[in-house]
């Protein structure tokens, strides 16, 4: 006997498009205490959305996928770009990094619309991360410093486009102990 399968056509247009990454999830930034013991610095969760390029084709995949998330995340599909510093231009598609964070602190509700049309956002991916959070506010902010997005050169060392380094203060001396 013999037996055949008739995919069809939208099947194997799909199949075509299957394509997968593998990514790794950083630990937790250490918590930073006083010498009584009480938390001076703690982690809350938050979301990132990152765009990887070896999952867009073209510019008018990129720009379809920018007008799909504008629309959730209410900001212009002209402005997610704008805010990463990437110009438009002629040939701004060729120059895209191989992955850009195109938005941070996003909010739940904008998370499970995104993770529930993914294939109106192809090389897109919502990444979960912590944010730090200050329970007394500034009284300490001298000393204990602050975080910031990563530089190019910090890209170069090691870090992920979406993770935030030590700036100043504790943060920054112990940049190594905290990151994880």
């Amino acid at each position: 006997t013999c037996v055949g399968v008739d995919i069809g056509n939208s099947s194997f247009n799909i199949s075509e498009n299957n394509e997968f990454d593998i990514y790794y999830s950083e630990p937790l930034r250490g918590i930073i205490y006083d010498s009584g013991g009480k938390k001076l610095v703690s982690n809350v969760q938050s979301f990132s959305v990152v765009l990887r390029k070896k999952f867009i084709k073209d510019k008018e995949m990129l720009a379809s996928v920018l007008s799909n998330l504008g629309e959730i995340l209410g900001i212009e599909p002209e402005k997610i770009l704008a805010e990463t510093g990437i110009k438009d231009s002629a040939d701004y598609f060729e120059r895209l990094p191989d992955e850009v964070l195109l938005g941070e602190d996003i909010s739940r509700e904008a998370v499970l619309e995104i993770e529930s049309n993914s294939e109106k956002f192809p090389g897109v991916s919502i990444e979960k991360k912590y944010s730090r959070e200050y329970p007394w506010g500034q009284a300490f902010s001298h000393i204990v410093g602050f975080l910031g997005r990563v530089s190019p050169k910090d890209v170069e060392k090691g870090y992920a486009v979406h993770d935030s380094i030590g700036k100043d203060g504790l943060e920054f001396v112990y940049e190594n102990e905290l990151k994880g």
